[in-house]
C-alpha cells in the first residue's frame, strides 16, 4: 500500500472530485427539478388555507408567513418524495454510470442480470429495499420535526 504525503492525499481528492461534479450535477439536477414543481404545487395548496389567510390579516410579513406558517406544512408531500427518491440514487442511476464508466450499483445489477448471476441481482436488490426501508423510517421521523400535530411514541390509553 502506497502512503501520500498530505500534499499527494489532496491532489488525489481533488481530481477525484473534479470528475464526479458534471455526474453528479446531471442526476442532482433531474431530481431538483422534479423536487421545485412539487414544492411549488404544494406551496400553492397550503397558501389557500384559512391560517395563511389570517396571519396576513394579523400583519405577519410576507417571508414570515411563507416560511413559519407555508413551508413548514408544505414539507410533509415534499419529504415523502425525496425520501423515496434516496433508493434512485443508489441503482436507478443506470444511464449516468454508463455513459460516464463508472462502476455503480445500477450498472452491477444490469450485469448481474445480463450474466445470469441472480445471487448477485437478488442481492442488489435486497439493498435497495434496505435503502428504501431505510429512507422511509428517516422521512417518519421527520415529519414528527416537520409538523406538530405528529408525536412520537404511543398514545395514551
Amino acid at each position: 500500500m502506497a502512503t501520500y504525503g498530505v500534499t499527494g492525499f489532496w491532489n488525489i481528492f481533488v481530481d477525484r472530485l473534479r470528475y464526479l461534479i458534471l455526474p453528479a450535477a446531471i442526476l442532482g439536477l433531474v431530481q431538483v427539478a422534479s423536487w421545485v414543481r412539487y414544492i411549488r404545487t404544494s406551496l400553492l395548496e397550503v397558501l389557500d388555507q384559512d391560517y395563511v389567510r389570517t396571519a396576513y390579516a394579523k400583519g405577519v410579513p410576507d417571508r414570515k408567513v411563507i416560511i413559519k406558517h407555508a413551508l413548514k406544512n408544505a414539507m410533509i408531500p415534499i419529504i415523502t418524495i425525496i425520501a423515496l427518491d434516496i433508493p434512485y440514487f443508489f441503482g436507478g442511476a443506470l444511464i449516468i454510470e454508463t455513459v460516464f464508466s463508472w462502476p455503480g450499483m445500477g450498472r452491477l445489477m444490469y450485469q448481474a442480470v445480463i450474466s445470469s448471476d441472480y445471487n448477485l441481482a437478488i442481492s442488489c436488490l435486497m439493498f435497495l429495499a434496505i435503502i428504501t426501508l431505510i429512507s422511509n423510517l428517516i422521512a417518519d421521523l421527520l415529519y414528527v420535526l416537520v409538523d406538530p400535530r405528529i408525536r412520537m411514541g404511543r398514545k395514551g390509553a
